[in-house]
């Protein structure tokens, strides 16, 4: 179910005792906007180039869907939520199943997060990884990359 999703997640997460209202209310506090420069770096590689793989639950996409289409910068297909694939990132079978999906050799693919036990789990399936913490690396590694 939902709930037991976000239990989940938060349990791995967080690793304190989180009620999921308490979890839903920090989250519509603290999600309120858009980040346009993210935006204009999808545009960038274009949907043919792009997959999404999430840690969210279904509320949270609602949240998301409300402020922002994906389907205009990746094709649905290419979405991978943990909310529907039962899989967060870090669990081991997380990357497998993405790739089996995508048809794709795992080094061809590249992994964009902030999250250094994400990148890891991604690297030991053999996942180029890009770990960022600002706007302006993201951009300048993607440029040095030839991705953008």
């Amino acid at each position: 179910t939902p709930e037991e999703f976000t239990d989940r997640l938060i349990a791995n997460y967080f690793g304190i005792n989180l009620s999921v209202d308490q979890v839903r209310a920090a989250f519509k506090e603290t999600c309120f906007g858009i980040n346009y420069n993210v935006v204009e770096v999808l545009k960038s590689l274009g949907r043919e180039r792009l997959a999404i793989l999430t840690d969210t639950s279904v509320w949270q996409e609602e949240k998301l869907a409300e402020m922002i289409d994906l389907g205009e910068y990746v094709h649905r297909q290419n979405w991978f939520r943990s909310h529907e694939t039962h899989f967060v990132k870090i669990d081991q079978g997380c990357f497998p199943y993405v790739i089996g999906q995508l048809g794709e050799s795992p080094d061809n693919m590249l992994l964009v997060d902030d999250s250094s036990e994400k990148v890891k789990m991604a690297q030991r399936h053999g996942v180029k990884i890009l770990q960022f913490k600002t706007n302006a690396s993201l951009k300048l590694s993607l440029k040095n990359l030839g991705y953008l």
